[in-house]
């Protein structure tokens, strides 16, 4: 979260407190007391409502970015957030009462608070959603004090922001924002677990570099992150390589053409330690740049192509040679004279033929701050190895990629469990169209439908009557919610009327192979694997879920 805003008009009434909480009180004729906005804020801090979002969206299950000192959405060291939550606060009441039997003090307040969240994402600089969620609260206490007004405000705002986690729009926009920004181009989804990948094996390049520029200047790319930018470059159709630290620990990033096209990719494989990444895109006629893995000679000319200081200086060629070879505790380097600067992490240092010879990640400062010439570049090869990169196709092979065993304690993609979890648990799923025949005593058509990673958050699958095959992405709902859930909707047309007490609920969206989008509202008793849902295609298909 990174706004809050009190758009309430300045000195507006927002309702009082008065006298007479009790039959009998010794309060009842006092004057009430007007409440403002101030009154309801009081001491509370923007940091407060981050508090308190945070807490919900954890509760909720949803993966935050770095929550010190309340800020969600601006990671200190590792992640950065993907996308920005704000709330503008637009309405709001709050009355109360106080009172006094004998020497008892007592108080009471309710509080409603209307919300305006709106979700945006800055890759794409653009709105992703915005709706409005009503919370409400009611406070009691022994004794009345301003405490008591802004407790009445925190609960308030506790409860609307449980409204908008559970709102099947709200979660769609964050789980797939691609999916809630119609145009946006589509790369391939991002891999779970460690990914083994087998690329061309080109043959090294004979012609000199400046014959060969304008070719080599194609391959790479600016990587454009949320929070800042970099370099990488094509090794394949659709991966290409970049720094760990480019991607800033997020899942997706911006890739732009020195031709000005631009193309979404998703991070793939990751080694922090390493300080490499791959990405994937849609093939967009790039095939790949020739990688030497062999240690070039000391003194020997090599040149860097980058995006010094971000896109406006894209296809930047600094020259220099070979230094020295270095051992650090992250690995081997390549010392160069070679000019660099913030920009040009994760591009390509190639050797006098215009072969990858290693992958730009570091300069050195003096205590001043000012850069003094010593800059490294990660081994290509090392780069490859850490990253399960084997190059061992024909030339012009396409890339394929298969799932590998974690290597331990140094490779491990972005989306991996944790080292240590379980396996995802699978609930078979029987779905129902929801106007087709049921029988006494069982149901009758059924379709193949798979929940995956029960408890966190995981996949959702199923295939239609037509053959169409839907894949998506589900996250965990802790209550129904009270209004416009799916279960609620399709009530009469499946059938489903059964409590959700004591249930586990799961909301999951996605899309099937025909283009049509779905989304899913399902419930169950934990560790019976048992329960019941609805789901709905945009072809105007309604599936009752019985599992």
């Amino acid at each position: 979260m990174t706004r809050v805003a009190d758009g309430l008009p300045s000195g507006s009434t927002i309702g009082k407190f008065h006298g007479g909480c009790a039959i009998i009180d010794a309060l009842g004729g006092q004057n009430p007391v007007i409440l403002h906005p101030s009154d309801a804020f009081g001491k509370l801090r923007e940091g407060d409502f981050f508090a308190i979002f945070a807490a919900e969206a954890n509760a909720a299950g949803y993966r935050l970015a770095d929550t010190e000192k309340g800020n969600l959405f601006q990671a200190q060291n590792t992640t950065h957030a993907e996308l920005e939550v704000g709330a503008g606060i637009t309405q709001m009441t709050a009355d109360g009462c106080f009172g006094k039997v004998l020497i008892v003090r007592m108080a009471e307040i309710e509080t409603t608070i209307v919300i305006d969240w709106q979700v945006f994402d800055p890759l794409e600089k653009k709105l992703l959603f915005r709706a409005a969620s009503t919370g409400h609260a009611k406070i009691e206490s022994n004794q009345y004090n301003d405490t008591i007004v802004e407790e009445g405000t925190r609960a308030a705002f506790k409860d609307a922001a449980k409204n908008i986690l559970a709102n099947p729009a709200f979660v769609a926009a964050v789980t797939d924002p691609r999916a809630a920004a119609p145009g946006v181009s589509q790369a391939a989804p991002p891999a779970t677990g460690t990914v083994s990948t087998q690329i061309a094996n080109l043959p090294l390049r004979t012609k000199s570099f400046r014959e060969r520029v304008s070719d080599l200047q194609r391959h790479v790319v600016t990587v454009r992150t949320a929070v800042g930018s970099g370099t990488g470059f094509y090794v394949a159709e659709g991966l290409l390589l970049t720094n760990h630290h480019v991607i800033s620990g997020g899942d997706r990033a911006k890739i732009r053409f020195l031709d000005g096209r631009e193309i979404l990719a998703d991070v793939i494989a990751s080694d922090a330690r390493r300080d490499v990444a791959m990405l994937k895109t849609e093939n967009v006629g790039v095939t790949g740049l020739a990688l030497r893995q062999d240690k070039p000679d000391l003194t020997s000319t090599v040149f860097v192509i980058g995006s010094p200081l971000g896109q406006d200086n894209e296809g930047t060629i600094s020259s220099g040679i070979i230094s020295a070879f270095r051992t650090t505790d992250e690995g081997p380097m390549i010392q160069s004279d070679t000019a660099i600067t913030h920009g040009n992490s994760g591009g390509p240092m190639f050797d006098d033929k215009g072969n990858v010879v290693a992958i730009t990640v570091a300069t050195k400062l003096d205590r001043q701050g000012a850069q003094v010439n010593l800059n490294l570049f990660i081994p290509i090869a090392d780069a490859l190895e850490k990253l399960h990169i084997q190059p061992t196709l024909a030339p012009g092979s396409a890339p394929m990629l298969a799932a590998a065993p974690q290597a331990p304690s140094q490779v491990a993609t972005l989306s991996a469990p944790p080292r240590g979890a379980p396996a995802p648990r699978q609930i078979q799923v029987s779905m129902y169209p929801a106007a087709g025949p049921v029988k006494d005593g069982g149901h009758s058509n059924a379709l193949a439908g798979v929940v995956e990673g029960v408890g966190t958050s995981g996949t959702f699958t199923f295939a239609r009557p037509d053959g169409v095959a839907c894949n998506g992405r589900w996250t965990t709902l802790q209550s129904k919610p009270q209004s416009g859930s799916l279960v609620d909707k399709y009530q009469k047309v499946t059938g489903l009327s059964a409590s959700v007490s004591g249930m586990v609920g799961g909301l999951a969206v996605g899309a099937c192979s025909n283009s049509a989008s779905f989304q899913a509202e399902y419930y169950a008793v934990p560790g019976a694997d048992s329960g019941f849902g609805v789901a709905t295609d945009s072809d105007g298909n309604v599936y009752k879920l019985i599992f």
